[in-house]
């Protein structure tokens, strides 16, 4: 994972905690985290931020 890459994840891990204000930030996080490692062997790394927002998002919503 490049820096550039860890920088906009963070972005992603920020904006995915604002919009879920009544889910806690360890629930979240557990989330987050989980999806990123799914994707840790990527090749492809260019959409990997993309992916991840709308996974996690998708996990929250139920």
């Amino acid at each position: 994972m490049t820096t550039d890459e860890q920088r906009v994840l963070d972005e992603v891990a920020g904006r995915i905690q604002a919009a879920y204000p009544n889910r806690s930030p360890d629930e979240v996080r557990h989330t987050f985290d989980t999806v990123v490692r799914d994707f840790d062997t990527a090749r492809v790394r260019d959409f990997v931020p993309l992916l991840v927002e709308r996974r996690v998002r998708a996990s929250l919503e139920f």
